[in-house]
């Protein structure tokens, strides 16, 4: 096989990658209801099924990042993704036998499996291209991740129409599927092949962030508050649907798959035009505009929270991930790809954890206490990105 198709082949597996990891909280989320009343359980507790899988995917990363440097992004992927997939076999399980104990170890299981999906193949990706080139396959990934989240929602609904622990055995049909194809085609990527210690390894994480100063502080940061504020938004407007709304099944799928539509088209437009505008001021619009329409969100009818709010939200995350992406992960030079990449992925997965926890907490405190709070971080983070992150 030439070697362009090879790269076309290799380019199109790792587009499945982050669509399976896009899976693994969006498809849960609006299902969410029928887990609380299957397992008789909390919202609270709930939540924790999303936590159970982010934080031991944050606490992970940078291991994983550090094996990825040491012997190959591909050879790290393949296990990870069948551990991944193991994990949703076993909340399969959990849920026919209703054990809320076994479905979040099964969710540990997943989060650190996940660990060796987006984030390797945005490193894998920043190895093998360059330039321009390197700007739309990255924005690519992130356009293939919301697609994978824009069809999560309706997908996990519409398969827990049939049995509410369905959608956790998609997980391992797709996972295996992927690692099968990344072992046949043998798609070995370049790396830099350090024998780094675990100690120098992280010694690197440290020199870069003094080298860099306040650009990569302040990216990251940026980066928490967007997730964190998108996973919260997803998860207050889940549980507004089902109690103050009554919308169930289908219709709850579809309605927060806006939000997701509008981040990949956005991210795609993004990619496009990355190199034309300044990048910390792109992610200072995208998170200004997460602010103002969740402040917007307190002021406007409740129709506004259903429709126009989220395919807002979902456009200021579609300007901010992208931007923040090519920012990131083209502020360091191959050798440090790798570890900078698993910090990276492990503030994104930390905000996708804690987010549905904090904004489930402050729903107690009502709906524009929650919107006030949301918008606040993200304009913090808007002002972050403006006047700390150097391009």
């Amino acid at each position: 096989m030439d070697k362009g198709r090879t790269q076309n082949y290799l380019l199109l597996t790792l587009l499945c990658v982050p669509f399976i990891w896009a899976l693994s909280n969006s498809m849960i989320i609006p299902i969410l209801p029928k887990i609380q009343t299957a397992l008789d359980i909390s919202p609270i507790q709930a939540g924790l099924i999303i936590t159970a899988l982010s934080v031991p995917t944050a606490l992970c990363l940078p291991i994983t990042g550090f094996l990825s440097d040491r012997y190959g992004r591909v050879e790290v992927m393949i296990p990870t993704i069948i551990l991944y997939g193991l994990g949703g076999f076993l909340a399969g399980i959990a849920g026919i036998i209703l054990s809320y104990p076994l479905l979040l170890v099964a969710r540990v299981l997943q989060g650190i499996g996940a660990t060796g999906t987006t984030l390797l193949a945005m490193s894998y990706a920043g190895d093998l291209f360059t330039g321009n080139q390197r700007t739309k396959v990255l924005s690519y990934l992130e356009a293939t991740n919301s697609i994978g989240k824009l069809a999560s929602p309706l997908f996990g609904t519409m398969v827990a129409a049939l049995v509410w622990y369905g959608p956790f055995f998609v997980y391992p049909i797709l996972s295996f599927l992927i690692a099968f194809a990344l072992l046949t085609l043998r798609l070995k990527p370049k790396h830099g092949g350090q024998k780094q210690s675990l100690t120098e390894y992280f010694h690197a994480l440290v020199n870069v962030l003094v080298r860099l100063k306040r650009s990569i502080p302040a990216a990251l940061a940026s980066t928490f508050i967007a997730v964190f504020v998108w996973f919260g938004n997803l998860f207050f407007l889940s549980n507004i649907m089902a109690t103050q709304f009554s919308i169930d099944g289908i219709s709850r799928g579809l309605l927060l798959s806006i939000p997701i539509l509008t981040v990949a088209i956005t991210a795609i437009l993004t990619g496009k035009y990355l190199k034309t505008y300044s990048l910390p001021r792109l992610t200072a619009f995208g998170l200004g505009v997460m602010g103002i329409t969740l402040a917007l969100g307190t002021l406007l009818p409740t129709s506004f929270l259903l429709y126009a709010m989220v395919a807002l939200v979902g456009t200021g995350l579609g300007v901010t991930l992208p931007s923040l992406n090519t920012l990131i992960i083209g502020a360091v030079e191959q050798g440090e790809r790798g570890v900078v990449t698993a910090c990276y992925g492990s503030v994104r997965a930390l905000g996708s954890a804690f987010g549905p926890l904090a904004f489930g907490w402050m729903m107690n405190y009502g709906t524009v206490v929650t919107l006030l709070f949301a918008s606040a971080l993200a304009l913090l983070g808007s002002a972050l990105a403006y006047f700390l992150i150097n391009d």
